[in-house]
């Protein structure tokens, strides 16, 4: 494990600028440096290199982080890849403390990675270099038209027959056959292998390294099972990787589209076809994990249909997690018969690529299309296909898409706009109550005199919450005139009271934590976090899109204050304001209980804590020298 003492050292001798700079063509924009974000697809400059905090943010996709985050998402290294790189270029010794559980862990993986790697090289020698593979496995993909540059690309290869092929070449080479167990490579009781006889397509993890195997039968009368994947281990979910991604995710970024195929035949097609920013589900519907990975690269889908109708069925099951996510569908339905593949094959590259330009439709418009004609004029299947469509409505969060598609799903079906928004209001009310385990009664609306969000959380209180966590990370261990430091006067608010969002309370008990121990976290101890969340708000919170001008004082006499000399004025009002919201929002609830109140006593009590909240309220304006309206 990297000590945090040689952390400190890179990132203080590292310029953030030089080696971002390496990959993004940066220009300089006052104090800071702006260019192109290198993670999602742009044409104004949205991502910027503050060099003064040694943080990037991208304004456009959000990503953000310290020099080594950037090397780990940018160049998909590792954390330890990632600091011996910028060790090396700026000659910093390595510190490492004593194994701990955590660093054997992270070894034991890197071990199965190399074990792997190596199962990746043997299927591919197998396929090139052994006459069986060249026989069967290379004649197979030659057949439907498999270049020898995608075989490379997709790193394909060839199981062989005999059930030990892999497991005797692992000896010879001195892998651990026990791991290649644990990979499920080599089958648990008989030790013979678990793929023979069948093509292999690794799949690989987003930093190109492969994490399992599919492998699909050559004889059709041998095999029960067309395709069969690695078994799942600490390397491999399926739940959580996408065939193609990796060969793919540049293209989708530059594109800012991604095709969603279902097989690992239809990948290569459409590579073959000069279309690379395409993935597969590999026959299953589509997870909220795979969706979220996906999400990092583009947000805007197209689903390819081939026309089966149970592979329909997966693929909308797929659509409702893709919806949930915010993403932008359309879907393109193949001539019947036809998949990507054998669409190639029949009709050339060119068709292809024009079919899915040309015929492709919004999600909604095209599920209507198939499931409509489907039930004819029988008005219960015709209501059945409606109620699906519905369904998809109602997976859909952004409230101004489904107005829109509301209003042409009504012309559609021929049916009142009114009748579509109450069944599916019906619907988000039902799924709400489910996942929060409530009654799906509709709750009773009432005014709110502050800003709450769906659940009835003040907002006002989070942002409150949101910048004293930004002075604590940045000016924790300044002195306030008043006595004390900044990060004491924040836990003295906080310490019968917890924060009301849970990202943030994660982020100050982590803090504080660390505080106990004896150490003075700054910012960049977050940075590099291994929450893709934290990261994000960290970078989010510290890094300013704007440099204020000089201009504002020479030119127009007005001074904006520095927030380096201001982090006092500033704290002292937002420990004022969170009290006033936490005050008002006590107020509001005893103003309920008292309404409530059935007993005289009880309302006389509540009457009696209305009373205290309001001299605690005066008391805090008269600090301030401001008023409480009652």
């Amino acid at each position: 494990m990297i000590s945090p003492r040689t952390k400190e050292q890179i990132l203080s001798a590292v310029r953030i600028e030089e080696v971002i700079g390496q990959f993004v063509s940066l220009k300089r924009r006052g104090k800071n440096l702006v260019g192109l974000c290198p993670f999602h697809a742009e044409r104004t400059p949205s991502f910027h290199v503050l060099p003064e905090r040694g943080i990037y943010k991208c304004f456009g996709c959000n990503k953000g982080g310290d020099v080594i985050s950037f090397l780990i998402e940018h160049e998909r290294m590792s954390f330890l890849e990632a600091v011996r790189w910028l060790a090396d270029r700026y000659h910093i010794a390595l510190e490492f403390l004593e194994k701990d559980k955590a660093q054997t862990d992270r070894q034991e993986q890197e071990s199965l990675y190399i074990v792997m790697e190596f199962a990746r090289r043997h299927f591919h020698q197998n396929l090139l270099h052994t006459s069986e593979g060249m026989t069967l496995g290379y004649a197979y993909f030659r057949e439907r038209g498999i270049t020898d540059d995608i075989i490379r690309r997709f790193q394909l290869g060839y199981a062989c027959r005999g059930g030990n092929d892999l497991a005797q070449a692992a000896r010879a080479g001195h892998y651990s056959l026990d791991r290649l167990r644990l990979l499920g490579l080599v089958n648990e009781n008989s030790g013979t292998d678990f793929f023979q006889e069948r093509v292999i397509f690794p799949i690989h993890n987003l930093a190109g390294k492969p994490v399992a195997f599919a492998g699909r039968i050559m004889k059709n009368n041998q095999h029960p099972a067309k395709y069969i994947n690695s078994p799942e281990s600490s390397l491999y979910r399926k739940s959580e990787v996408l065939y193609g991604l990796y060969e793919g995710r540049d293209a989708i970024r530059k594109s800012n589209e991604c095709f969603i195929t279902e097989g690992y035949m239809d990948v290569l097609a459409l590579h073959l076809a000069g279309v690379e920013n395409v993935v597969a589900s590999s026959g299953t519907a589509l997870t909220q994990e795979q969706v979220k990975l996906l999400k990092r690269f583009t947000q805007n889908v197209t689903i390819v249909f081939d026309g089966d109708e149970a592979g329909i069925k997966a693929a909308l099951r797929g659509a409702e997690v893709l919806l949930g996510l915010e993403l932008n569908i359309r879907a393109v339905l193949l001539p019947e018969g036809h998949d990507p593949h054998s669409f190639l094959m029949e009709h050339g590259a060119a068709a292809l690529r024009r079919v899915l330009q040309e015929q492709r439709q919004d999600l909604i418009a095209f599920v209507s299309g198939i499931l409509l004609p489907q039930a004819g004029n029988d008005p219960l299947k015709r209501a059945e296909a409606i109620r699906q469509v519905v369904h998809l409505l109602s997976c859909i969060p952004d409230a101004i898409k489904r107005t829109v598609l509301v209003k042409e799903c009504s012309k559609r079906f021929q049916l009142n706009e009114e009748v579509l928004h109450v069944e599916i209001n019906a619907l988000i009310q039902r799924q709400f109550a489910q996942k929060a385990g409530l009654p799906a009664d509709p709750p009773v609306s009432k005014p709110q005199e502050y800003l709450q969000d769906s659940s009835g959380v003040n907002l006002r209180l989070h942002a409150i919450e949101k910048d004293l966590l930004r002075l604590l990370l940045l000016y924790g261990d300044r002195q306030v005139d008043d006595g004390g430091t900044v990060a004491a006067h924040v836990a003295n608010l906080f310490k019968e009271i917890s924060l009301s969002h849970p990202l943030y309370k994660k982020i100050y008990e982590e803090y504080m934590n660390l505080l106990k121990e004896g150490s003075q976290p700054p910012y960049t101890h977050f940075l590099t976090h291994p929450e893709e969340e934290i990261r994000n708000f960290i970078t989010d919170i510290v890094a300013s899109r704007w440099d204020v001008s000089a201009n504002w004082l020479t030119r127009h006499r007005i001074d904006i204050p520095d927030p380096e000399k201001n982090y006092q004025k500033e704290l002292s009002s937002l420990l004022h304001h969170y009290e006033m919201s936490l005050l008002h929002s006590y107020e509001q609830k005893i103003i309920e209980d008292y309404q409530r109140a059935a007993h005289e006593e009880s309302k006389q009590e509540c009457l009696h804590m209305l009373q205290q909240i309001q001299e605690r309220k005066k008391q805090l304006a008269r600090q301030r020298g401001t008023v409480v309206v009652s």
